[in-house]
């Protein structure tokens, strides 16, 4: 997921319902947000990825952007 965050500059997520079905998709540069089709089939998040710019180190300093 984080390559495929370096390469578009968005974030991307992965989803999962209850059967144990996983779903991978794109959200904005600024969030992401679960589809309406897969929030109504009961599917949660599993994990997701923040544009780098918007990582804090240690001291709160932003590591820059690549």
């Amino acid at each position: 997921m984080a390559e495929l965050q370096k390469l578009h500059g968005v974030e991307h997520a992965v989803v999962q319902n209850a059967a144990g079905e996983l779903r991978l998709f794109q959200g904005t540069e600024i969030t992401t947000r679960i589809p309406d089709e897969l929030a109504g089939d009961g599917y949660k998040f599993v994990a997701h990825t923040h544009p780098e710019d918007r990582i804090y180190t240690p001291r709160g300093r932003r590591f820059p952007r690549a």
